[in-house]
């Protein structure tokens, strides 16, 4: 047997018994290959025979091999560094990977491509043995790896510790600093650390060896200052390391308040120096200045030494009896400056002082006259004591002094004149002891006499038949004085006392009352005061329901000042009320006088009107103002009220006559149709519907209610009016004396009473008008004889509910007519007379209700003429003054308290003159000045 040439290297066949072997190569794998096996015999000649076959060689892989890794010595934290080296033969040629086993120490690695090995162990890996595999990796299929096994022995290094960086400071002296210093250490197991300062650390200075805690108080003087200090920490390990760390601490100079001693509280007396020295100290170093002051609480007057600290203060009088808190304030000069306080109290005792007494001028007087002096005193103590004033013995009789005032009054009698007086004044306070001054002073009393005088003219009264009537007259004069009462002119038997009193007065006891004083010297008449005396009055009636007419009982009424409720029938009465209305009536201060006369007319007219309030839970409150009474009246007065609801609401209540009145309302459009509500039967009206609005209640035998809600408003103009329906019917009775009333209600209350008018022939009481838009009412109350016609629609917006409104009592108006073709529309006019003559005067008093009264007085004012020789001097009273006037150029006035005195003292300030040539003065009231005009300059 032989191959043939196409047999791959390595192949071999046995030439005699055929055996074919072939191992191929790395190198002839993979592969496939066709051999050609050849057999040749040994005949003649040689013959052979071919066949051919394939041999497939497949890859096959072989595991890579590792060289031997020598055992390795290294430090803890060091790196240890080593190339690991394979080999394989496999062709073509395969990548190895290397990888460490899984007994590599933690943080050790192998790079996959190169095999170099790398690994620091760790503090906490050394000291320690460690057996480290490598493995290397072929890529062929299947992959086979090998594997070396080697020894790393890590030996324990000690590392010095880590002091954590520590921040410069900053310390104010006297303050305690303090930080903690952090340091670690690497090594394990753990070692113990101590820490300890540099050789430059300042005095006081300390570090905790165990905890590392710094602490230090510089003292004061150690500040201002910059300090290095070295802090340092050593473990111990072998050799035992350290580390240290620097930093900069500031102490920065820092003042300190001064201290002030304790102050003892202080007692002292008024107008007394206080002095006390206040000490202090400071601890600063270098010395500090030191400046005493006080506080915003000291007293006034109080000081203190702002080096020395000597305080000092006198109480004023005004400054006694008190307790007074005082700060004392003591401040160094330091940056910032300091201060120190301290609060004590002074209290100042009140030491009385006397009073002074005003030296009193010697007096000279007539008899009859009144001396009327104010003593003045003063006392200089502070709060104000209470003075009081009394007369020493020597005072002559009838002498008095208010103990309050000081001041001194005497009206000497006939008898007591003529005479010479020393009267002694003494004034108390009531200090503590009490103190006294005294003053004496002479009265020289002269014999006069004079005619009798009206000083205070009797008032006029308005009383209550019944009642206890009481008239006064002030008079003066020479005694005796002797009086007589006079009515209308007629004098009243047994009335001759200042005082005329009319224990029960009766309707027959009313008219003008005057008095006349006489003396032996002369008479003088008062003017007249009007006597009113009034019989009260009664009102009565019945309340009902203004949709039911159903009696109302529990209805609180109210009226003049009282208060009734109705009863199980509604029905209510309220007596003994104020009659009378409205009455002018007016005086005048002078009746009588030569011209120029001017006189000051007093109103003194009164208004008897009440106002009548109903009010129950669940209705509308009822008001109606004014109501008038005569004399002994028995009013009746009907009236309903309107339970609430919302929208609004007309109630028409009205007399005995006439009986029917009927009431009508006309709508604007409302939907396209014009409607009237009345009492018809198909036009009575709708709450839901078209026009809402509905005759509630329709009455027809007097005194109402007719009733009509209106319970939406639609834009446009409602007219109400009144029918009546009687006087149709053959009934006289008018709307004019129908006492019929109007009452319009919205949701909140009354808005409107309307009363029929006094005036006007008709049947038809046009009595208002009602915006649908604004709901505001239009009042037009007026008699007609015609049909009231429908008021012209128009548009408008929502409808807002108008607010209650409490229906007024009407202040009045004043007409005078003074006689003289002159007027005036004042209360209490000013009149000047220029022309003599007998003038009557009027007052007529009205108000816009309608109502009025006049009072007239016939030749009520005489006006004579002036004397032919010098002025007429007028004098008059208003309020706290006196009013002189005089026609005349050159005339000066002047005064003196008592007459017969010898010095006149001209009057300030100097008159006026007015454009009618009359000069006027007005001075205070004294008490019985006597006044004169003198010619010259």
């Amino acid at each position: 047997f032989t191959l043939g040439t196409n047999t791959p290297a390595g192949a071999k066949i046995d030439a005699a018994s055929g055996v074919f072997t072939w191992t191929p190569t790395e190198a002839q794998g993979p592969s496939t290959n066709q051999i050609s096996v050849i057999v040749m015999d040994n005949g003649l000649p040689p013959l052979s025979a071919t066949n051919t076959f394939r041999v497939v060689v497949n890859e096959v892989n072989t595991p890579p091999t590792l060289e031997t890794i020598t055992n390795q010595i290294v430090n803890e934290l060091a790196t240890l560094s080593l190339t690991v080296r394979a080999t394989d033969a496999d062709l073509p040629a395969q990548s190895l990977s290397y990888s460490l086993g899984s007994n590599a120490p933690a943080g050790a690695k192998i790079d996959a491509a190169s095999g170099v090995f790398t690994w620091k162990p760790t503090e906490d890996q050394g000291p320690s043995t460690n057996q480290i595999s490598v493995i290397v990796t072929d890529n062929g299929v299947p992959s086979l790896s090998a594997t070396n096994t080697f020894r790393v022995v890590v030996n324990e290094v000690n590392t010095p510790p880590i002091l954590t960086a520590i921040p410069n400071r900053y310390v104010n002296e006297m303050v305690l600093l303090t930080f903690s210093a952090r340091a670690v250490d690497a090594d394990l197991p753990a070692q113990s650390l101590r820490y300890h300062l540099g050789t430059n650390a300042p005095a006081g200075a300390k570090i905790d060896a165990t905890t590392g805690v710094f602490t230090w108080t510089p003292t004061e003087a150690q500040g201002p200052s910059t300090n290095q200090i070295v802090v340092i920490v050593t473990d111990n390990g072998v050799p035992a390391l350290s580390a240290s760390n620097t930093f900069t601490v500031t102490v920065k100079e820092i003042n300190r308040p001064p201290m002030l001693d304790a102050i003892t509280n202080q007692v002292v007396n008024e107008t007394t120096t206080l002095t006390l020295s206040v000490h202090a100290t400071d601890l600063d170093l270098p010395a500090q200045a030191l400046v005493f002051s006080l506080g915003t609480n000291a007293p006034v007057g109080a000081k203190i030494d702002a080096v020395t600290g000597v305080f000092t203060w006198t109480p004023t009088e005004a400054q006694g009896p008190g307790t007074n808190q005082v700060t004392i304030l003591v401040t160094d000069n330091g940056v910032p400056s300091y201060s120190a306080s301290n609060t004590f109290t002074i209290t100042v005792n009140e030491v009385n002082q006397a009073p002074v007494l005003a030296s009193i001028p010697d007096q000279l007087m007539n008899e009859m006259t009144l001396v009327s002096l104010k003593i003045p005193a003063t006392d200089a103590d502070l709060p104000p004591q209470l003075l009081t004033y009394r007369l020493g013995t020597n005072a002559p009789p009838g002498a008095k002094i208010d103990a309050a005032s000081g001041l001194f009054t005497w009206t000497p009698a006939s008898s007591q004149s003529p005479s010479t007086n020393w009267v002694t004044v003494w004034v108390t306070d009531n200090g503590n002891p009490p103190l006294s001054a005294s003053n004496t002073f002479k009265i020289t009393v002269f014999k006069v006499s004079f005619p009798a005088v009206i000083l205070a003219q009797p008032a006029s009264l308005t009383i209550t038949n019944g009642q206890e009537a009481r008239f006064t007259v002030g008079a003066g004069g020479s005694e005796p004085l002797r009086f007589q009462w006079a009515l209308n002119g007629a004098n009243l038997s047994g009335a001759t006392n200042a005082t005329l009193v009319i224990s029960h007065a009766q309707l027959f006891d009313a008219g003008d009352y005057t008095v006349t004083v006489s003396n032996a010297y002369g008479s003088a008449t008062s003017q007249a005061a009007t006597l009113t005396v009034y019989a009260p009055a009664t009102i009565f009636g019945q309340v009902t329901h203004a949709l039911t007419k159903l009696p109302l009982p529990g209805v609180a009424v109210q009226v003049g000042g009282q208060t009734v409720f109705t009863g199980a029938d509604g029905s209510y009465i309220v007596t003994n009320l104020a009659p009378g209305g409205l009455q002018a009536d007016f005086t005048a201060t002078v009746l009588t006088g030569a011209a120029p006369l001017t006189v000051q007319f007093d109103n003194t007219s009164t208004d008897f009107s009440h106002r009548l309030q109903a009010a129950k839970d669940g209705f509308q409150a009822y008001s109606f103002a004014p109501l008038e009474f005569q004399k002994g009246e028995n009013r009746e007065w009907n009236f309903s009220l309107s339970p609430l609801f919302k929208g609004m609401r007309l109630v028409l209540n009205w007399g005995r006559n006439p009986k029917d009145l009927d009431a009508h309302l006309r709508t604007p459009n409302i939907l396209g149709t014009n409607y009237q509500v009345w009492y018809a039967t198909p036009y009575k009206g709708h709450t839901n519907s078209a026009p809402f609005a509905q005759l509630d209640m329709d009455e027809s035998t007097g005194f109402g209610p007719e009733t009509i809600t209106i319970y939406q408003l639609y834009p446009g103009t409602y007219h109400y009016f009144v029918h009546n329906f009687q006087e149709e019917q053959g009934d006289t009775g008018a709307l004019t004396n129908s006492a019929a009333v109007v009452q319009i209600y919205g949701d909140q209350g009354l808005i409107q009473t309307i009363s029929v008018p006094s005036e006007g022939a008709g049947d038809y009481w046009d009595v208002c008008t009602i915006d649908g838009t604004s709901g505001q009412i239009s009042v037009v109350n007026r008699i007609t004889a015609a049909p009231v016609q429908a008021a012209k629609p128009d548009l408008g917006g929502a409808v807002p509910n108008p607010a209650p409104v409490e229906p007024p009592i009407s202040s009045p108006q004043y007409l005078w007519e003074f006689g003289d073709n002159t007027t005036s529309a004042g209360v209490n006019p000013l009149k000047t007379y220029l022309v003599p003559g007998l003038y009557t005067v009027s007052l007529k008093v009205s108000v816009p209700d309608g109502r009025s009264s006049e009072r007239v007085r016939t030749n009520y004012i005489t006006v004579m003429p002036a004397p032919a020789i010098g002025p007429q001097l007028s004098i008059r009273r208003v309020g706290s003054t006196v009013v002189l006037s005089w026609r005349g150029d050159g005339f000066v006035l002047e005064s003196q308290a008592a007459m017969g005195q010898p010095v006149w003292i001209p009057v300030a300030p100097p008159a006026t003159l007015n454009p009618d040539g009359i000069y006027t003065a007005t001075v205070p009231i004294q008490a019985r000045a006597y006044f004169r005009l003198r010619k010259g300059p």
